[in-house]
């Protein structure tokens, strides 16, 4: 019996042994898991602010707006847009001016990149929402703004207010002379009446002030974008078609640089 015994023991001890190195090799594997637990699911959430150019989140939005890539601003946009072939020469690009580019949402808002090169380096400049006193009655009662701002000046991300609903100054501390803008721009869009359903017009004018007194290009890109006029010169027709995309025929004078974008804007639904 005693003999029976230590034999038990020994099977029991070996086993053991064998269970122990077996854990230890599954524990040594490359991938091996060390717990058992359920991963918690993921869960949303949305950024906070956080300072970058303009005092806006380093995500692009603002405090109090819709995130990047969220399902409303998905929804305002007409289309992924590919690149614009910008001008090769002109206005911001060899000679002092601005170069604004614009992209129409589907809400009629726009989405504004604007580069201006100044005519000599400075600290700081005055920006204001687009001025449609001469753009004409259709206009009447509308309140331009541009929302969740984001500034540069030579290169570095500059504090600034999200929005601009009046003419609010911009200061930077290393004088450079190249500032370059990206915001929202809404309240510029009236429909057209009568026209067709979906039929609008819009107002594009730059944000940068009387600091950047030098001729302005405009690019719109977007298949919505139908023609362009500039109300403020003599003759109105100022549109150029591009590849994908509409521009001025001629840069404008600053004093003169607004622009009606007339477009079709989606059916809800």
């Amino acid at each position: 019996m005693s003999h029976r015994r230590a034999v038990a023991r020994r099977l029991l001890g070996g086993v053991a042994v064998a269970l122990l190195l077996a854990a230890a090799v599954a524990s040594a594997l490359p991938g091996a898991s060390r717990s058992t637990a359920t991963p918690p699911e993921p869960t949303s959430a949305t950024a906070g602010p956080s300072p970058s150019a303009g005092g806006a989140p380093s995500d692009g939005s603002s405090a109090g707006s819709t995130p990047s890539g969220s399902a409303d601003e998905e929804d305002r946009r007409t289309t992924d847009v590919p690149p614009v072939p910008l001008p090769t020469s002109g206005p911001w690009l060899t000679e002092p001016g601005s170069l604004l580019v614009a992209v129409p949402e589907r809400d009629g808002s726009f989405t504004v990149v604007e580069r201006v090169l100044l005519p000599e380096p400075a600290t700081g400049l005055e920006l204001a929402p687009p001025d449609l006193a001469g753009a004409g009655s259709s206009f009447e009662g509308t309140t331009p703004e541009a929302s969740d701002l984001q500034v540069s000046a030579g290169g570095q991300p500059v504090r600034a207010v999200s929005t601009v609903d009046g003419p609010v100054p911009l200061t930077w501390d290393v004088p450079t002379d190249r500032v370059e803008l990206r915001y929202r721009l809404t309240g510029a869009t009236v429909m057209s009446t009568p026209s067709v359903p979906g039929r609008a017009l819009g107002a594009v004018a730059p944000l940068a002030g009387p600091e950047a007194s030098e001729p302005v290009v405009l690019v719109v890109t977007g298949p919505s974008v139908l023609n362009l006029s500039c109300p403020l010169l003599p003759d109105p027709t100022c549109s150029a078609t591009g590849d994908g995309f509409l521009t001025l025929s001629e840069p404008l004078p600053p004093e003169q640089s607004l622009v009606l974008v007339q477009l079709d804007l989606p059916t809800p639904g």
